[in-house]
């Protein structure tokens, strides 16, 4: 056995009565044992997996199991990541996702990036509007260091089995203190969009926006967990967009600042007008 590659040893533990029991056991019914144990005969064909310690492979496959997910590139659900000769797990957005959906009173759940040159208009909460041209050169997503990012914020579409649709909005700041909390930029640089999306899907978790079952959510801590761990994210890192000092105020709120600065001072015969007359009606953008 000691002579053997990491990929037949893996092969032969899978095989094994006994870890069959501890697969089943983390899968907890939420697949099939024998889809699952068919994955990671594949995952662990790949040449940068077969590399890694066997325990450590055998531990990032229960990993993979408890969260409900399926290893291998093909499902996109996780990265096994080879860091110093260990295994390592990172769930990916179609992770998140399709533990979402997994769910019986959930039909969908689809994350959406807005850009700035987006048309996007919000009544009461809904997205009525996002329209924009896939073919235009000049909607990219790119990371803070290489300039504007395009990034106005991101939403989650949940559509329900009984047809109820429901949004959840994440701002282009809280996109950007959940990627200062990473200990290196490196993955956020390399797959901006797609970490923009994994943070919309895992703030509508973490909110609490969409209605989950107990076993789901469960999982999906183990994943955002395991997120963490690869991430090293540390939240005492996790900033804004811009330096505190440097902040614009939203343009609601500047707006609100302008029309007060620019009325004059109330004079003694003003002291009748209601609130009502006295209000002042301000839009606020979403994303801002």
């Amino acid at each position: 056995m000691g002579n053997l590659a990491t990929s037949q040893q893996v092969r032969h533990w899978i095989d094994s009565p006994h870890m069959k029991e501890k697969i089943s056991s983390a899968l907890g019914g939420y697949m099939s044992g024998d889809m699952f144990v068919a994955q990671v005969a594949l995952a662990v064909q790949e040449p940068s997996v077969a590399k890694c310690s066997p325990t450590s492979v055998f531990n990032a496959m229960l990993e993979v199991a408890t969260m409900g997910l399926l290893p291998g590139k093909q499902h996109s659900h996780v990265a096994l990541i080879p860091r110093k000769g260990a295994l390592t797990v990172m769930p990916q957005w179609q992770g998140l996702k399709h533990l979402m959906e997994r769910q019986q009173h959930v039909r969908s759940v689809r994350a959406h990036l807005v850009h700035e040159v987006d048309e996007f208009v919000v009544e009461e909460g809904c997205v009525i509007k996002h329209q924009y041209d896939p073919f235009d050169e000049s909607r990219v997503f790119q990371h803070w260091s290489k300039g504007d990012c395009g990034l106005r914020g991101g939403y989650a579409r949940i559509e329900y089995t009984d047809g109820t649709v429901e949004y959840h909005f994440v701002t282009s700041a809280k996109v950007k203190a959940n990627a200062d909390c990473a200990q290196t930029q490196s993955n956020w640089k390399k797959w901006f969009p797609e970490y923009c999306q994994k943070t919309v899907l895992r703030d509508c978790y973490a909110r609490r926006a969409i209605r989950l079952d107990p076993e789901t959510e469960g999982r999906l801590g183990v994943a955002v967990r395991a997120i963490d761990e690869a991430e090293q994210n540390d939240a005492d890192r996790g900033g804004y967009a811009v330096k505190p000092g440097e902040r614009k105020l939203p343009k609601g709120q500047d707006t609100l600042a302008e029309v007060l600065a620019a009325r004059p001072e109330p004079s003694s015969d003003d002291s009748d007008v209601s609130a009502e007359e006295d209000s002042i009606d301000v839009e606020v953008d979403l994303f801002e």
